[in-house]
């Protein structure tokens, strides 16, 4: 024979049986607490003054408790897209690019001229003219860095 305690339901106000042997104990649950409380608030969503029966009301219907959670749960779900773009611009933008004229220390008259500003025409007229020191490599002209640097000095 079971000598556990079964239970007729989960809710408040249900009973809740014992069986021992040759007798049957009751147990009552504590019934629902009404409460005296009448407290003035304001909807937090329609903006409506209400009377909650709770200090924890925050909503003056079901309704506006479910329009609220999926106001929230959008918000929610925009602010996580806007994080998640913000953070892939900061790789983008920290992701380290060998090829960028900025990180060579040697520079092909093109890159010269993108790195100035200028045209590649007139890198290769400071080249002839001898304002530039530029070292021939296969079909390329190659400029150190330090003497583009060095024009600004």
């Amino acid at each position: 024979m079971d000598l556990l305690p079964k239970s007729v339901g989960s809710r408040f106000g249900e009973m809740m049986h014992h069986i021992a042997p040759r007798c049957t104990i009751t147990l009552h649950k504590a019934p629902f607490m009404s409460s005296n409380l009448y407290i003035p608030k304001t909807c937090k969503h329609c903006g409506n003054a209400f009377t909650a029966r709770t200090t924890v009301t925050k909503y003056c219907s079901d309704i506006c408790a479910k329009r609220a959670y999926k106001v929230r749960k959008r918000n929610e779900k925009v602010q996580a897209t806007l994080e998640e773009t913000i953070q892939q611009q900061k790789e983008i933008v920290n992701h380290y690019n060998p090829n960028a004229v900025n990180n060579k220390d040697f520079l092909s008259v093109t890159e010269a001229s993108q790195l100035i500003g200028v045209s590649r025409w007139t890198i290769q007229r400071m080249i002839q003219q001898g304002r530039l020191k530029a070292v021939p490599f296969g079909r390329k002209h190659i400029v150190a860095r330090w003497q583009i640097e060095n024009l600004f000095n």
